[in-house]
Formats: C-alpha cells, structure tokens, sequence
C-alpha cells in the first residue's frame, strides 16, 4: 500500500496567465496516478474473489451465489420442470450456541449439512441460505413427480438423534414448496416463499408449546375417558356434525364437510379421541367407521345432496386395504362422485401410500382435497404434484389475512398455482367480515368457517342471506376492480403467456417487427394484446388459448398497422379480433384457429357495427372456426366500410356459425360489402330472425367466389345467402364452384339483391339450391331489375312456396348458355 500522501490542491491556470509545473507537482502527479491505478486493481480482485466463492466455507455447501449459478444453468436444461424448494432451519440453535459455545453450534451446522446431503435427491443441491437456514433445491419430472426426500430427511434426523451421544438432539423445521420452472425469476421467488411457509410452521409449534403445559406421567390421559372412547369404536358411537362450505362467488352452498363427534353420555373432542385412539392401536377403526358412516349417510340423503358434494377427513397413514375399500365401493359406488377425500394434518403418510390413494381417486370417482395446507407437512404438501380436486388454506394464514402483507403473499402464490393447475382454493375458518372480503377479493372459491355458518348435526339448505347477499357483492365488486398492467415487448423476441399472468400483467403491447406468444393446451390466458399504431408486425401464436372478460378484444390491431398473424398449432380466441380502418390484417399458418364471439361483443373478426373495419386476409392452411352470437352481430367483417376494405378468403376449411336476432356471415352491415373467396372450402350456419351468409344489408355487394365449396344452411324469417339489400352497380360472380344450399323461412334470397341494377353471374359451377318459405327468390332481385348470366352451370333448385321465384329478372336481362338444371317451383 502507498505511504500516506497529502494530494493537496493545484492551480491550472491564475488570472488569465499561464504557469508552469516543477519536480514536486509532477512527483505529486505520480503518486495520485498509481494510488488510483492500485485502488482499482484491488476492487476487481475484491469483486473477482467475491464471485468465485460459491461454497460457504463452515459447512462446504453451496451458498445462495451458488445456487442461483447453479439453477441457472439447470434452467436452461429443464426449462418446464417442477422446481421444488424445501427450506430448513435449526430449532434452538441460539440455546444450543448459549449452553456448549458457539464451536458446539458450527459442529450441529456441519452436521446438518451433511445429513441434508445425504438425504438430497439424484441431481438435488444442498444450499446453506444463511445462520442456520438451508434449502435442498432441485428439478422434479412433470410426468413422475414422486418426492421421498422429505420422508428419508425425516428418518435420518430420527436415526441421528437415536444413536448419537449429545445430550442435545438435532431437530430441524422444513417447508417444501414447489412451482413451473418457466422463468428464472423463480430463484429468488421460491426460496422466499418456502422460508415464509417455514416459519409460518414455527410459529405455529411455538404457539403450541405455549398452550400446553408440561404434564405427568399420571395426568397424561384419564383412564375412564380413554375406556370409553374404546367402547366407542366397539359400538359404533361416532356422531358426525355438517359444517357448510359455500361458494365464493354465489353465496350459495357448495358441500358440506363431516366432522367427527363422540356420542353417548361423555362428550370427547375429536382431537382426545384420535390420541385415545392411537395410544390403543385403533386409528385404523376410525377411519373406517368415519368412511362407512359418512357414505352411509350420503347414500341415504340423496335429495339433500343433489347439487352438493361432502368433504371427509381420512388419515392416510391408516387407510383401508384394497379389499375393505372395494367392499365400500360396491356399496356406495353410485355416491362416489360426490365424496371429496380430505387428508388431515395429524398423520402423514409415505408416497407410496399416497398413489394409493390417488389410483383409488381415479379409479372410483371420488375427488381429493389437502386439508390445512400451509402448516408445513411436507409429505401433505408433496400431493399437490398429484393434483388435488381442492386445497383448503389454514387458519393459521387467514386469521387477520387482511392486516398482514406476508399472509396475503403466501396466500396469493397459493391461489394462482392452484387455479394454473385447475383446482379450488377454500379459505377455512373464516370468521369475520374482513376475512371474508379479503379472501374473495384474492380470488378464493370456497369459503368455510363460522362468519359463513357453524357446523351443526342436521344439514341446512342455505346459509343466512345477509351474508349471502354480502359474498355476491364482494365478489362483483371485486371483479370490476381491475389494476391493469401492461407488458411492453422491447427487444426479446417471446414470451409464455402464463409466466407474464404470474407476474401480474393483464396486457401486452406488441411494438417489434415479430413476436412469439406461447401457450399450452390446458391453460387459457386473459391478457389482451394490443399491436402498435402504424407499425408492421408478425405475431406468432404458438398453442394460444385467449380471453377476455373485461368486454375488451382479445386482440386489438392499432390504426395504419399492419398485422400478420401467423397460427401455430391450436389456437382458441375466447373474445374478438379488432381490425380498426387503415388496418391491414392477413392470417396465416399451419395452425387450426376458433373465434368464439362473447355475447358483449358485435363481431368476431372486424369492427364493431357503428365503426370501420380494415382489410381482412385469411390464408390459413388449416381450419378455420367462428362461432358468433348476439342480437346484432357479424362474424367476419363490420358495420361501415368508409375505406372500401376488402375481406380477402383462401383457407383449407371455414366454419361459420352465427345465432341471434339480426345477422351477418361475411361482410358490411350498412354499407359496401367487397369478398373475395377463392380455392375455400366454406360453410355458413345461420339461425335468426333476419340473416345473411355473404353480404351486408347497405347499399351494394362486389362478391368474386372462385373455385370454392360453398354450403350454407339458414332458418328465420328473412334470411338470404350471397345477398345486399341494394345494389345499383354491385355484382356477384361465382366461378368454379359446388354450392349447396338449404333455407327455411319466410321471406328468402339464396343469390342475388333486394334493388337494383346489380349483375349476377355463375359460370362453370353446380348446385343444389333448397328453399321452403312463404315468398322465395332463388336468383335474382326482387324489382326484376338485376342482370343474371349462367354459362355452363348444372344442378337441381328445389323451391317449395306459395310465392316462388326462380330466376327473377326481366326476359331480356338472363342469360343462360349451355346449362343443365333441374327445376321445382310449387307450393
């Protein structure tokens, strides 16, 4: 290091006069120069030295830089994985510190270190987070997603503290925790989460020591209550209360969860009754008079569980063998789609004993649901890979949910990994308003606990109405307070649609030149995409399920843009696609697509029927699916066309199906309407009052339908096929094509205008024209002043009227050459 120097202070320049710098400035200069040369020197072997310390050097596990590094790189493997986290501290690590020194405390250290190690998985690492945390970390496979290290952790702390010498044994709480390995913001997500759950479980086991004081041997149980909770078992004395669970969402009631009573004289808590139970060896007999009992009474109250399921604690570790359960199935089979199987806290059982049980779920019917979850069983807390029908959150977390942040984290991150992985999130023992409202606003489905109603031993049909009342206005209140958050795509070029719903996002805002969404099959998403004005873009749709319950569009292009829509394997808009005017929109790709048009929405791809729609491309090489329903709605198209946009059709398979009062297939509602169908295969379902397959009901229709398979199928009153309600120059020209066509109404129009001066002409093409109504026009319009030319067509018109009309045109404007046709016109 340098000696100590006074750098003092220099003068450049005085008063507008130079100076000159002798021996001692320069020597000066020298020293400054190489000071700060050795300072920087030294903070990069700081930083240097600072990253390669991955181990922490007390025990010789990896430290929290290590782990991230680590995980890092597994990422990049196992991109999908289940990550699973199990936290770990030592209890009383401070007394032990205080009673044998500090030395005694860094051996218990590197002793759990080394069990932790010995316990850890194929492919786990052990991490030492701090003090006296540790976490084992590792990736679970999706498809086998068994874990026995919380089983083999356990049983080496037990082997441990048998054989050891200490007069102090090692005890250590754990949490396990577990998530999609899709991001790798999970690495300082999850551990937290896992240390919270953790100490969630201390505080709960610190609270029970307070609560229960040391005991003697002689006072340890009451010889006369344990004989009779014997006598009990042998008499079958088990009484069963009914506690409500209801929906979060309705009020209404959902199921019911039996919970264990005694009967007789002595009245026994359940909790003294499992001990008795288990000091006799007889927990195995609670478990089957509870199963039989409990599905003995749904079997015999059918009425009062139609639409209601029953909740039935069970104790896994005592659970019936395959030839008690099968006796239980014959019996009570045809009940077993309502029974919900609850694993309670008190035992925990081995993994294998849980596929057991998950093979009989599956088999037999009956749902699963995690009871208490959030206290820190880890064996419980493994069934969440098996995927539970419904996991009930515990007291513990919604006691005063609505004043503890931490709480409502934990509770949060519960929420959304069940309803990713579609099952229910129930709130138990909820018991105040503020609960209740915290709870639902979070998102929970169900509700138990005494705000909602107590347990009682006849079933009630409802809970009390003001508090009905006072869930479904929670609840809608909820739902219409909505914090948007919009994700803007910058230079990455994709994104999994359900990592940005984890993070909180509710829009995303396409501004690059192509961008690639990522779905799955099993997940939809609600984030509404929205292209930037004026830009041109390609935006890939890999496997994308879409919704929007806002009465947003699910996809909105901006004005001037120009959006190319490449389809990918199987893509589902549960919602609309915005094409605003000066729009352009072309879809293409491999893909199959379904629009489903939401009933608060006028069309399905297009405008809405008061605004301007843009282009409308549609090259897909696969299928097409629109389903549209309003009273006024079109699928593909708008109400004005002041651009004179063009819908623009060439797709292996189009399916349309459109219901409601007023209608439209393809086209224009008030205005021009300009199709093009070429090399299609295309089918137009309409049921309504008033309907148009192709067309629009303003002023004129410019339809080129060209080597394409044309079927349409109408019911109503006034509906029509390829069809404007005036049209002094419009025109309709088929080329090449194979039509059928079948209508059912009163007043109908298979081709042609109501007005006008349009031409109609058919060259080269079949069909098969059905029409049953009251005054039916095959071809042609209805003033007789449209021009109609057939050259080379063929097929059969059938027209079953009191007022038909097959080709209605005045004499001089039809032109047929060389045509085949068969005709029927008759009432």
């Amino acid at each position: 290091m340098l000696p100590y120097v006074n750098f003092g202070y220099t003068v450049l320049s005085f008063g507008g006069s130079g100076d000159m710098f002798d021996r001692v400035f320069g020597k000066w200069m020298r020293y400054v120069t190489c000071g700060l040369e050795k300072q920087r020197r030294h903070t990069i072997y700081c930083d240097d030295t600072l990253n390669a310390q991955i181990r922490d050097p007390l025990t010789g596990l990896l430290n929290m830089r290590g782990f991230k590094r680590m995980m890092t790189e597994e990422f990049s493997r196992n991109k999908g994985g289940i990550l699973r986290i199990i936290s770990a501290d030592v209890d009383n690590l401070n007394g032990i510190n205080k009673a044998y020194g500090y030395k005694e405390g860094d051996r218990v250290l590197q002793k759990v270190g080394v069990i932790l190690n010995n316990c850890a998985g194929e492919g786990d690492i052990c991490v030492r987070v701090s003090g006296d945390e540790f976490i084992i970390a590792g990736i679970l496979d999706p498809h086998d997603p068994a874990d026995e290290v919380p089983l083999k952790l356990e049983r080496n702390l037990e082997s441990y503290n048998s054989s050891c010498s200490n007069e102090y044994g090692i005890h250590i709480f754990t949490s396990r925790v577990t998530a999609v390995f899709d991001s790798l913001e999970l690495l300082d997500k999850l551990p937290y989460d896992a240390a919270y759950q953790r100490n969630m479980t201390k505080d709960n086991q610190n609270k029970k020591r307070l609560l229960h004081a040391p005991v003697s041997e002689e006072e340890k149980f009451d010889p006369e209550e344990r004989s009779y909770v014997g006598r009990m078992l042998n008499d079958n004395l088990l009484r069963y209360q009914f506690q409500p669970i209801v929906d979060a969402h309705t009020g209404e009631i959902f199921a019911y969860e039996a919970l264990m009573r005694s009967g007789g004289e002595m009245k026994i808590s359940p909790v003294a009754i499992l001990n008795h139970a288990s000091a006799l060896g007889r927990l195995a007999d609670v478990e089957r008079l509870t199963l039989s009992n409990t599905f003995d009474f749904l079997y015999n109250n059918p009425d009062k569980f139609e639409n209601k399921m029953l909740f039935v604690n069970c104790i896994p570790s005592c659970m019936l063998s395959d030839e008690d359960f099968d006796e239980l199935y014959s019996k009570y089979g045809s009940v077993m789609n309502k029974i919900v199987i609850e694993f309670t806290e008190q035992t925990e059982a081995s993994s294998e004993q849980l596929k057991v049980i998950v093979e009989r779920s599956r088999r037999m019917d009956f749902k699963i649901a995690i009871d208490d979850y959030g206290t820190g069983y880890s064996n419980i807390s493994n069934l969440l890979t098996f995927m539970p029908h419904c996991v009930k959150v515990d007291r513990s977390l919604i006691m005063n949910i609505q004043a503890d942040k931490r709480k409502q984290h934990f509770t949060r991150n519960i929420i959304e990994y069940a309803h990713d992985n579609n099952f229910k999130v129930l709130a138990e023992g909820v018991e105040t308003s503020e609960e209740l409202a915290t709870v639902i606003s979070m998102g929970v489905d169900l509700i138990q606990g005494y705000y909602t109603a107590k347990p009682s031993f006849e079933l009630i049909d409802a809970i009390v109405p003001e508090v009905s009342e006072e869930i479904v206005r929670i609840y809608s209140r909820s739902r219409n307070v909505m914090c948007q958050k919009t994700y803007f795509t910058s230079d990455e070029k994709e994104s999994e649609l359900k990592s940005l719903e984890l993070e909180g996002y509710t829009d995303i805002f396409i501004s690059s030149g192509e961008y690639t969404l990522h779905g799955s099959s099993d997940y939809t998403s609600e984030l509404a995409v929205t292209i930037k004005d004026g830009i041109e873009c390609t935006l890939n749709l890999d496997n994308v399920s879409l919704r929007n319950e806002r009465g947003e569009p699910c996809i909105k292009l901006g004005r001037g843009c120009r959006l190319t829509l490449n389809v990918l394997g199987e893509v589902n808009i549960l919602g609309s696609i915005l094409v605003p005017e000066t729009a352009d929109l072309k879809i293409v790709g491999s893909g199959t697509l379904s629009v489903v048009q939401k009933s608060d929405r006028k069309f399905a791809i297009g405008n809405d029927l008061s605004h301007s729609y843009g282009n409308i491309g549609i090259y897909l090489e696969n299928r097409l699916d629109i389903k549209a329903g309003a009273e006024q709605c079109v699928a593909i198209g708008g109400g004005v066309n002041n651009s004179g946009s063009v819908i623009d059709i060439r797709v292996k398979e189009l399916s349309i199906d459109v219901s409601g009062k007023q209608v439209l297939g393809i086209g224009c509602f008030f205005a021009d309407s300009n199709v093009n169908i070429n090399s299609s295969v295309v089918s137009v379902r309409l049921q309504c009052a008033a309907g148009i397959a192709i067309g629009g009901y303003g002023r004129g229709i410019n339809a080129l339908i060209s080597e394409t398979d044309l079927d349409i199928k109408a019911e109503g009153q006034n509906i029509s096929g390829i069809y404007s309600a005036y049209a002094e120059d419009g025109s309709i020209l088929l080329s090449g094509c194979a039509m059928n066509m079948k209508y059912n109404g009163e007043l109908i129009h298979a081709v042609g205008f109501e007005n006008g001066f349009g031409k109609i002409t058919a060259e080269n093409s079949s069909c098969d024209i059905r029409i049953e109504g009251c005054s039916c026009f095959a071809i042609g319009s209805c003033d007789k002043n449209a021009e109609i030319v057939l050259d080379r067509c063929k097929g059969s018109v059938y027209i079953a009227s009191e007022d038909p009309h097959m080709l209605s045109a005045e004499k001089d404007k039809v032109t047929i050459t060389e045509c085949n046709f068969s005709r029927y016109e008759g009432a």
